[in-house]
Parts: structure tokens; sequence; C-alpha cells
């Protein structure tokens, strides 16, 4: 994958600084789902998701994370797997978006960010 110019220019920093907030858009995961139960509607849920979602795919495009760093496809199809299958408790819920946070929080320290 051909990688953009201007993202060679983009200091570690940046990217340990955005780690930390997909970490903060993950735990995030965890009220959306909670309203979604006490509302019984995914609607909401589900759009955050979609928006997480297609910012990953765009950070994928932009940086090629998953080249450098193979443990982010697992964060990614856990994104996906609570996008796609609903039919998992909040208790699964919990412990997915706390295994995604592992994991960037994993990475980012491997990488001194």
């Amino acid at each position: 994958m051909e990688k953009l110019a201007f993202t060679e220019n983009i200091s570690d920093k940046n990217i340990g600084s955005y780690f930390k907030y997909l970490v903060n858009k993950t735990y995030k995961i965890l009220p959306l789902k909670e309203e979604a139960i006490n509302k019984k509607s995914n609607d909401s849920y589900f759009l955050y998701l979609d928006g997480l979602m297609a910012e990953l795919s765009g950070f994928q495009f932009l940086f090629g994370i998953i080249d450098s760093e193979p443990k982010m496809m697992d964060y990614f199809n856990i994104i996906a797997y609570l996008r796609w299958d609903d039919k998992y408790t909040h208790r699964e819920c919990k412990s997915e978006v706390f295994k995604a946070i592992r994991i960037l929080n994993d990475i980012s320290n491997k990488n001194g960010w």
C-alpha cells in the first residue's frame, strides 16, 4: 500500500496521542452499549461503531499500521465483532472493550508512545 507523503512528517508523539485518543474512544463504547440496552435500540451504538470503523480504515490507509503492528488487526477485529454481532451480552462487550484497550496500550508501550 502506497503511503501518503505528508504522513512522513507526523511524529511518534502525535501517533502516541492518537493511540490515547483511540483508548478513550474505545472506552466510550461501554456507556453507549448500556444506553442501547436501556433504550432497547442499538441505533446510536451502531452509528458510533460505524464512525470508529471508518476512522480506523482511514488510519490504516494513511499509516499502514497493520503492516508494522500486526496486533492492531486484533483491535480492528474486536471493533468489527462489536459492530456486526449484536448477540453478545453486556459482560462480553465489557470484556472485549477492555481487551481492545489492552491491545492499544501494549502497542503504545512497545513503541514508546
